[in-house]
């Protein structure tokens, strides 16, 4: 049986070692926030571009095979209603397969993302009804099947 021998004097170096390498890989993660939810795209796809919305603006954006359209109501400052329309490039409604997910994480601040439950309501027509933790601009992410359509928002203001 083989048995490894260490000196005595290489234990408190070893030991003092492991948290200061804890501590530089953890500069390095902090040297690089990550804000998005898991998962999702951190551009929308085909070059499209981040739609600011409110409660006075629609929303409008695109992936490669579907249009997303609609417009956002706030409740009251913390709680919001996203109603979308979800099309293909010929104005069809989306077919009941194509389900919608939507997220939102607050720009600019390191707070868990916030998923939102979604409900079809017609034919390619779908309500999000949420509530996040406070009022601010929130990028929303509508995911579908062929990827990622963002808008930031403004909910509570």
């Amino acid at each position: 049986m083989f048995r490894f021998n260490l000196d005595r004097r290489v234990i408190p170096i070893v030991l003092m070692a492991i948290p200061c390498a804890a501590v530089v890989a953890l500069g390095v993660l902090a040297a690089f926030p990550v804000q998005m939810p898991i998962g999702t795209s951190p551009e929308p796809r085909s070059g499209a571009a981040i739609t600011q919305g409110g409660t006075d603006r629609p929303l409008r954006g695109r992936t490669d095979a579907w249009v997303v359209s609609g417009q956002i109501a706030t409740i009251d400052s913390h709680r919001f209603r996203l109603e979308m329309r979800v099309a293909d490039l010929q104005d069809q409604s989306a077919p009941d397969s194509v389900r919608p997910a939507v997220t939102l994480s607050m720009a600019g601040h390191l707070m868990p993302p916030v998923t939102v439950p979604v409900r079809r309501v017609a034919p390619g027509t779908f309500v999000a009804e949420g509530e996040v933790p406070m009022s601010g601009q929130w990028r929303t992410y509508v995911r579908l099947p062929d990827g990622v359509v963002q808008f930031l928002v403004d909910v509570g203001r």
